[in-house]
C-alpha cells in the first residue's frame, strides 16, 4: 500500500495533504479487501475447485481482510478526537461487511473440505 498505518496515524490533520492521504489509504484498503473477498468468492463459485491449495488461498484472503480491518480500526481510534475523525467510518463499515462475508464463506469452504 502507498500509505502505511504509521503514515496515516501520524499525519497531521493540519497538513495540506492530510485528507488526500486518508482518502488514498481508505481507497487502497477497500480495493485490497475487495480483491481478497473476490478470491474467496471465486473459490466458492467454482471458478476453481476446492483443494488444500485453494483452502490455503482462502485462509490467506480471510487473514488479509482481518488485517485490513484491524489496521483501519487502529487508525480510526488514533484520530477519533481530531479533525480527521469520521473519515474512516464508511471504509470501516464496508470492510466489516466484507469481513463478515469472508468469514462465512471461509467457514463454508472449510466445512466442505474437512467433511468426511
Amino acid at each position: 500500500m502507498k500509505h502505511t498505518v504509521s503514515t496515516v496515524k501520524y499525519v497531521s490533520s493540519s497538513a495540506d495533504n492530510a485528507r488526500t492521504i486518508v482518502a488514498e489509504f481508505c481507497q487502497e484498503a477497500l480495493a485490497e479487501a475487495s480483491t481478497r473477498l473476490g478470491r474467496l468468492t471465486s473459490i466458492s463459485s467454482l471458478d476453481t475447485i476446492l483443494d488444500a491449495a485453494q483452502l490455503a488461498i482462502a485462509a490467506d484472503a480471510r487473514a488479509g481482510i482481518r488485517h485490513l480491518n484491524a489496521a483501519l480500526q487502529a487508525v480510526a481510534e488514533h484520530h477519533h478526537r481530531g479533525s480527521l475523525s469520521g473519515r474512516f467510518d464508511e471504509t470501516l463499515a464496508q470492510i466489516v461487511k466484507m469481513q463478515d462475508e469472508a468469514e462465512a464463506t471461509y467457514r463454508w469452504l472449510h466445512m466442505l473440505y474437512t467433511r468426511d
